[in-house]
């Protein structure tokens, strides 16, 4: 139900802003080789700190911090990485620090990175649950999914995508990432 959810907010998303450029002035063309090299992306829904008492009254922290950064390359392509700390539950309820990092491709479908639909693919390492340990352990992860980048204001954008994800020994996952903004500098 979530994913159908969130599906349906990325549609009208990117419907309303079709109607919205059809309304705009146009503008010259921006040359991104010269003007633009670099995005900073953060990903709101992966950027917190909680502290909690967990059930047999240990009080816990657990700071997650995920980012990536995106340097043009060749004709619209962009290479990159991804990472940051995350927390991961141990087997007496309290929480451990992870860190994930993993190398990034993305080709853009525009020239105008800034609203652009894209495909992005990864790989790396990234915290995934063993079985036979029972517990999280830096595994070899890949990914691949697609998105599109929305001008907001300037050179900050909005950044929804969708990923499949495969970590470790854990079965694939689907994520939607609705609340990603991204940075050009």
């Amino acid at each position: 139900m979530k994913f159908l959810i969130s599906a349906i907010c990325l549609v009208f998303a990117s419907h309303a802003q079709a109607q919205y450029k059809k309304t705009q002035v146009t503008k010259a063309p921006v040359s991104f080789a010269s003007s633009v090299q670099h995005e900073a992306e953060l990903t709101l829904g992966k950027l917190s700190v909680e502290s909690y008492e967990d059930f047999s009254g240990d009080k816990n922290t657990a700071v997650t911090i995920y980012g990536a950064y995106h340097q043009n390359w060749k004709n619209n392509m962009q290479w990159g990485f991804e990472g940051g700390v995350l927390p991961v539950l141990e087997g007496d309820g309290g929480t451990e620090s992870k860190f994930a990092a993993l190398g990034t491709l993305t080709f853009n479908l525009d020239s105008n990175f800034r609203d652009s639909f894209f495909a992005i693919g990864g790989a790396g390492l990234y915290p995934a649950y063993d079985d036979g340990d029972r517990e999280y352990d830096s595994a070899f992860a890949f990914f691949g999914g697609f998105g599109k980048r929305m001008e907001v204001w300037g050179k900050v954008n909005y950044k929804p995508y969708f990923r499949i994800t495969k970590r470790g020994n854990e079965d694939v996952r689907i994520e939607i990432q609705a609340l990603n903004f991204s940075i050009f500098y």
